[in-house]
């Protein structure tokens, strides 16, 4: 079984074993989010990777994909591709995909941090979910909402409520000033989620700013985990951390660690 994972920076293409163990066959950088993007990005992936598709059943994850009208209109389109001819394909939602891929045979309960953020457990073959709501209104935890954090902090200390150089030198490699600033973001579409990573660096070089805007968004993160256990009266259920900002060992895992743990019980 071949398992594709498209979101909001890229798309991945993983293989299980016989064994379970999974293994990235290729990583394609892009925005496949269908809900931002349509799902021309994605079918043009797709044609040029036919090559890698060589399995009969294929389980697909897009970042998104939020109700069945859209899901339909998408399959037929992707069943047409003559990459995908005469397979079994299954489509799905991201944190569908990421409770599937954990928790195959089992309850469980994932949080999505990437470019956006979703929380999702399923429990006696239900599944339920919270967050998740887009990037305009707020996916608390994820890439975006952090580099849009940054940005406030920024032009926040620009106008002076505040000093931190550290945090500003920072800033200045992507922002000079202020109306660059505005400017891209809001006529650039500047992708400001590609800010997150910066801001982990430096709060785990103790930088207060940077520490803030993680703990407030790490806080967040431990609510919605409690609030997914408390939904489910699941309490003990395991909790899977997925997506790439928190899908190596980082400070900002940490602090979701430590928040769900003192937070979400």
């Amino acid at each position: 079984m071949l398992i594709i994972d498209a979101g909001g920076t890229a798309l991945k293409i993983w293989k299980r074993s016989q064994k379970g163990a999974l293994r990235c066959l290729k990583r394609v950088a892009g925005n496949f989010n269908v809900q931002i993007n349509s799902h021309a990005p994605l079918l043009k992936t797709l044609t040029e990777l036919q090559d890698m598709l060589q399995s009969d059943t294929i389980l697909l994850g897009l970042a998104g994909l939020s109700d069945e009208v859209q899901k339909h209109n998408l399959q037929h389109a992707l069943q047409r591709l003559n990459a995908l001819k005469g397979k079994t394909l299954r489509l799905m939602n991201d944190w569908e995909l990421q409770l599937e891929l954990h928790f195959p045979n089992q309850d469980g309960m994932v949080a999505i941090l990437g470019t956006g953020s979703v929380f999702a457990a399923k429990v006696d073959e239900r599944s339920v979910r919270v967050g998740g709501y887009g990037r305009w209104i707020g996916d608390r935890g994820s890439g975006i909402a952090i580099g849009m954090a940054a940005i406030l902090h920024y032009l926040r200390a620009l106008d002076g409520f505040f000093e931190d150089e550290a945090f500003c030198r920072i800033m200045r490699r992507h922002f000079k000033d202020r109306e660059e600033t505005l400017r891209k973001v809001y006529q650039e579409q500047l992708p400001v989620q590609n800010l997150a990573p910066a801001v982990i660096r430096l709060a785990a070089k103790g930088n207060p700013t940077a520490h803030a805007i993680l703990e407030s968004e790490a806080t967040a993160v431990a609510e919605f985990i409690g609030l997914l256990r408390r939904k489910v009266s699941r309490p003990e259920l395991v909790l899977k951390l997925c997506g790439g900002l928190v899908e190596k060992p980082n400070h900002y895992r940490d602090m979701i660690e430590k928040a769900v743990c003192t937070k979400a019980g």
